[in-house]
């Protein structure tokens, strides 16, 4: 969160009684040599020690606080749980990662257009289960992906942070690869069943976001 910059306001009587307490730390070191300065010569020397002092909080202040963004959000542990479903299954490319009841569903893809699924932890760190290899499904849905897995060239994490420009806040819940009219596009979902609701749909090829639809 950024933090508008403090401005002090000078108050005399703060800088008068330090000013007083420099003048006599002075006076016990230097003795009768400083009994014939005037209060004006104390003065003078006490502002100017005293100005770097004052000016030390309001610049560390903004640095510390800097960093901060208002409505960041934290894609950490998705991003983790297809890192680690992709250390289960050697070769394969993430297809889509979605939150389930306190996990996360993953499902990769091998070169060979086999569809795996696994359960990952809520952390990402862990394997829950799987990976499973999809045995149900015909010719042309293992076509499918062989296709995408050509032609994409944006993997999940980048897609999310694509997205991210258009959606700085909210949780990313969910992203899947599909063929849309014949090009390969992640659709990026943010919080789902929420009022928020919303999917950022990016080109799989270029990285460019192509449109965001709100649930009404």
């Amino acid at each position: 969160m950024s933090t508008r910059p403090h401005t002090r306001r000078t108050r005399p009587s703060r800088r008068s009684r330090r000013s007083q307490v420099l003048a006599s730390l002075a006076a016990g070191t230097l003795a009768l040599a400083l009994a014939s300065c005037g209060d004006d010569d104390s003065d003078s020397d006490a502002d100017s020690s005293a100005s770097p002092t004052a000016s030390a909080p309001s610049s560390s202040g903004t640095s510390s606080e800097s960093p901060s963004a208002p409505g960041a959000a934290d894609d950490t542990a998705l991003l983790a749980a297809g890192a680690t479903a992709l250390d289960a299954v050697n070769g394969g490319t993430v297809f889509s990662v979605d939150q389930e009841a306190g996990s996360w569903d993953v499902e990769v893809v091998t070169p060979d257009g086999t569809e795996n699924k696994l359960r990952v932890s809520a952390d990402g760190s862990t394997v829950e289960r799987g990976p499973s290899a999809e045995r149900g499904d015909d010719a042309d849905d293992r076509a499918e992906r062989r296709t995408l897995l050509d032609d994409t060239t944006v993997d999940y994490a980048n897609a999310i942070r694509s997205a991210r420009g258009t959606a700085p806040a909210g949780s990313v819940t969910g992203v899947d690869l599909e063929l849309d009219r014949g090009a390969p596009t992640w659709d990026v979902h943010l919080d789902e069943d929420t009022p928020e609701e919303q999917t950022v749909t990016v080109d799989g090829v270029t990285g460019k976001v192509k449109g965001t639809e709100r649930d009404d």
